[in-house]
């Protein structure tokens, strides 16, 4: 699954008018993936805010 996440974002990035939006809305939606999957809620990576 993270595999074709990380495709996938890189085609999105590629195609996309606005490559540094792009990489940024990507960037967000993998940090979410992995918080969500962390064992503790509420995990921030950085940029994000605490869920929770």
């Amino acid at each position: 699954m993270l595999a074709a996440l990380i495709s996938e974002a890189s085609l999105y990035i590629a195609r996309a008018e606005d490559h540094v939006k792009a990489r940024e809305e990507a960037g967000l939606v993998l940090e979410r993936l992995l918080a969500g999957l962390g064992r503790t809620s509420g995990v921030s990576l950085g940029r994000m805010d605490p869920v929770g």
